[in-house]
């Protein structure tokens, strides 16, 4: 018993056929731009997606997109004979790799990097690609003895293979003209010796394809139409290697000694392998409100122009004024994100949580909701003059804030109450203790010079440390005794806004980085703590790695030797001999020279 079917059923209809390969092109499309984005997501085999990472790594495309393009070309023809199952391989491969290959090395990255982008181009293209085939159909199996593609794909095995040797021949001649005449000549010899066509043309594409190859000539063509925002060239890498990174789009799309080989960019910056590069700083310890009363600073003299590419303020700002500090920081060239003060009104004076009015949960989660991007967590400032008699309970609260929010938690330690046992004790993994190497009596050591146990307890818990300098909260000695014991920092943060910016002992996050350089810590230890540690505990996406795909933020820098005053928050003074030096901020590829070192070198931006 057989079944007829309807063809004007949604199912069998014809729109529909072609509305269900767009909505497949598009997944697939998707994820091509996860994988090109994040690195992972592509539908192919892995041997296929390596050819498009090759590509990546290189900024050379010729080879995954003659692949992936071609293969698309005489499946798109093929498909019109067995219909949306067979086809499927060949999307992945066009659409997945192919496509995808030739909008990069045409410079059209939005199409691929965007996401939104990329699914309407891949529902288009797969819309496109399903007409095609219907249209194909009509001529092809309408007009034979058969419409079942099993009966079709028989033509492999035939005397003349009628339908899949011409499509061999129709995808060489897509490759090259030389390869194209292999195949027929190789079609030719195979149907007078009455053998299958096919074979003689996949034997005669490939002999001719190996005296004339095509596949570097390509993408040598493609290599040099790609047009780079930026080159950075020559760059010295911590561990001494020297490399070119590529940007385009404000991201990195090549890393290695020789990725600016044959490549063009509309802005080159040759650091001659003298200066060192990292991923951009991130200081996630600052107060860079501009109209806050107290702790201000302009975001960009804090940032770019002391070579820091991402400032994280720490709670200057509160719900009441976080619409308005979110609207300052995108008007300038350093990324800027928030902790969230928990009392509504940030810092304006320095009691803000006397009032445990202050702290309004509703106000706070809808902060958080209106600006996902931008607050990264929040933050609680627990010393006497700050919340006053209320001693504890602000910190309570914050704590049942924040597992609503699921953001990190920031909490300031100062003179007690509240007392750090206390506060220790409260936290939980990821929640971060600032000022960790303050003087006051309520730090982190007990009289002997040994790690209060509350503080074992928490960093067993996986409670992070960050030191955030500020001016009245960074002590030599209780720095140098913690080192001693083994107890580090996780991240090294300024605390800095325009007054001990100016007057110091702050200055910048390089010169309280200088300060660690000094207390035995290596180069690679201190820009860890100021770029990946960082970015990696605040979670901040596409920042602190030198990868590619990451954000185009760097921080080139020198390592300069010099005899250096170094002064703490006690008045305590140490002498350096070597001192970081930064020189010129990169913020989504826009280059920004230091105000520290513009007199010093000169690199030609």
């Amino acid at each position: 018993m057989t079944t007829e079917i309807n063809k004007k059923d949604f199912w069998y209809a014809e729109w529909s056929f072609s509305l269900f390969v767009g909505l497949l092109s598009a997944g697939i499309f998707a994820g091509a731009h996860m994988y090109v984005v994040y690195g992972f997501g592509a539908f192919n085999e892995v041997a296929f997606v390596a050819m498009l990472r090759s590509g990546l790594d290189t900024g050379v495309f010729g080879a995954v997109a003659e692949f992936g393009a071609s293969f698309l070309f005489a499946r798109i023809i093929e498909g019109s004979l067995v219909g949306i199952l067979d086809i499927g391989g060949a999307l992945q491969t066009g659409l997945g790799l192919g496509v995808p290959a030739l909008l990069l090395a045409s410079g059209m990255n939005f199409l691929v990097t965007n996401f939104w982008a990329s699914l309407m181009t891949g529902l288009v293209l797969g819309i496109v690609i399903g007409c095609i085939i219907i249209f194909a159909r009509k001529f092809t199996v309408g007009q034979t003895n058969s419409t079942f593609g099993a009966d079709v794909m028989m033509g492999a095995v035939n005397t003349s293979g009628r339908f899949l040797g011409p499509l061999i021949i129709l995808a060489a001649m897509a490759a090259s003209i030389p390869i194209g005449i292999g195949s027929l000549i190789g079609s030719l010899l195979f149907y007078i010796w009455k053998k299958q066509i096919a074979g003689g043309a996949i034997l005669g594409a490939m002999v001719l394809g190996y005296f004339f190859p095509i596949a570097a000539q390509i993408s040598k063509k493609i290599k040099k139409a790609i047009m780079n925002d930026l080159i950075i060239k020559q760059g010295k890498l911590i561990n001494g290697q020297i490399v070119d990174i590529l940007v385009r789009d404000s991201k990195i799309v090549a890393i290695g000694p020789d990725a600016a080989k044959e490549q063009q960019a509309t802005k080159t910056i040759d650091l001659k392998g003298q200066l060192y590069i990292s991923a951009g700083w991130i200081d996630a310890h600052t107060h860079c409100y501009p109209e806050s009363p107290i702790y201000f600073d302009e975001p960009d003299l804090a940032g770019a122009s002391c070579g820091v590419t991402t400032l994280v303020d720490a709670g200057s700002v509160g719900a009441n004024d976080i619409d308005h500090f979110f609207a300052i920081t995108r008007k300038v060239k350093t990324n800027v994100y928030s902790l969230l003060n928990i009392a509504k009104t940030g810092i304006i004076a320095q009691n803000e949580l006397a009032d445990m009015q202050q702290i309004e949960e509703a106000s706070l989660q809808k902060a958080i909701a209106d600006h996902p991007e931008f607050v990264v967590g929040i933050k609680a400032r627990m010393s006497k003059s700050v919340v006053v008699e209320n001693g504890i309970t602000p910190l309570v609260k914050a704590k049942e804030i924040q597992k609503k929010s699921g953001l990190p938690l920031m909490v300031h330690i100062g003179n007690n109450p509240s007392n750090l046992d206390d506060i220790a004790d409260l936290l939980t993994k990821g929640d971060i203790i600032t000022h960790c190497f303050n003087g006051r009596p309520n730090r982190i050591l007990d009289d002997n010079g040994n790690l209060k146990p509350s503080i074992q307890r928490a960093l067993a818990r996986g409670v992070i440390l960050d030191v955030g300098h500020g001016g009245e909260s960074f002590s030599f000695k209780v720095a140098e005794q913690a080192l001693r014991i083994g107890t580090y920092p996780d991240i090294i943060s300024s605390d800095i806004y325009h007054k001990n910016r100016i007057n110091g002992p702050v200055y910048s996050l390089a010169f309280v980085m200088t300060k660690f350089l000094f207390m035995g810590f290596s180069i690679q230890q201190i820009i860890d703590c100021v770029t990946k540690k960082a970015a990696d505990l605040l979670h901040l996406k596409g920042k602190g790695y030198l990868d590619v795909g990451m954000h185009a933020d760097f921080t080139i820098f020198d390592l300069k030797e010099e005899r250096t005053e170094l002064s703490d928050a006690e008045g305590e003074v140490r002498f350096g001999s070597h001192k970081f030096v930064t020189v010129v901020a990169i913020v989504g590829g826009t280059a920004i020279v230091s105000t520290e070192s513009e007199s010093e070198y000169a690199i030609d931006l």
